[in-house]
C-alpha cells in the first residue's frame, strides 16, 4: 500500500459509528476482508495506532483487538486482528482533492460524484494542514465544499449537521445557500451558488 499512500494519503480511518456503518455496508456480505488503517503501535505495543496521525484510536468492538496480531481487518461482521503479512484488499482515501475548475456549486457536487465521490464534508476539514497543502494551488480565494442551506438549516451534502455554524447565517439571502471555506480565512462562508469557483472534492476506494 506504501504507493498508494503517497497518492490517496492514507488507509482508511474510521473515527464514528457512521463511519463505520457506511464502510461495513460498502464491503457486503460476500466481500473478503479488507485491511483498514489500524495497527499497532511499534514505540507503543499496547496502544493501537492509525495510519492518519490526526486521529485517535476509536473501537466498537475492542475485545477483538488483542496483541497477538498486529494489524486490523474488516468484513461483514465487523473488525478483526490479522497477521499483517496476509494479502487482502485494502482501503485507501484521499482526504480531499482540489479540481481547479471554475464551476457552480450544482456543477461540482455533480463532478466530484462522477470522478471522485463526493464534494469535501464534515470530517474531511477536520485536517487543516492537508487542506492548506491540498488547497495551496488555488485559482480562487474561496473554494465550493459540500454544505448546504436546506430546510432552514445548514448542513453537509451527506446530511450531516453542521457543528458550529457561526460564521454563517441562520437565514441566507435568496441564492446565498452554498457553503465555501474561504482558503485565505480557513472560514466557512455562504456564497451564491450561481457563482463559480474551485472546488474540494473526497475521493476514496477500494484496491485489490
Amino acid at each position: 500500500c506504501s504507493e498508494l499512500l503517497q497518492k490517496y494519503k492514507y488507509m482508511v480511518t474510521i473515527s464514528t459509528n457512521e463511519e463505520n456503518q457506511k464502510i461495513m455496508k460498502s464491503a457486503g456480505t460476500k466481500s473478503p476482508p479488507y485491511w483498514i488503517g489500524l495497527k499497532r503501535s511499534a514505540s507503543d505495543p499496547t496502544m493501537w495506532q492509525w495510519s492518519d496521525p490526526y486521529l485517535f484510536y476509536w473501537n466498537l468492538r475492542s475485545e477483538i483487538l488483542d496483541f497477538s496480531k498486529n494489524c486490523v481487518q474488516l468484513d461483514a461482521n465487523g473488525w478483526n486482528t490479522d497477521d499483517c503479512t496476509v494479502k487482502y484488499p485494502f482501503i485507501c482515501y484521499r482526504i480531499v482533492i482540489l479540481v481547479k475548475e471554475n464551476k457552480t456549486w450544482e456543477d461540482a457536487l455533480q463532478h466530484c460524484r462522477i470522478h471522485y465521490t463526493d464534494l469535501a464534508q464534515a470530517f474531511s476539514l477536520r485536517y487543516p494542514t492537508i487542506l492548506e497543502m491540498e488547497a495551496v494551488d488555488t485559482q480562487t480565494v474561496n473554494v465550493w465544499t459540500g454544505l448546504r442551506f436546506l430546510d432552514g438549516k445548514w448542513f453537509w451534502v451527506n446530511m450531516e449537521p453542521v457543528d458550529s455554524p457561526e460564521s454563517l447565517p441562520s437565514c441566507p439571502a435568496k441564492n446565498y445557500s452554498c457553503g465555501a471555506r474561504n482558503i485565505k480565512t480557513g472560514v466557512l462562508e455562504n456564497r451564491d451558488c450561481n457563482e463559480k469557483f474551485n472546488f474540494l472534492c473526497l475521493w476514496g476506494g477500494v484496491h485489490p
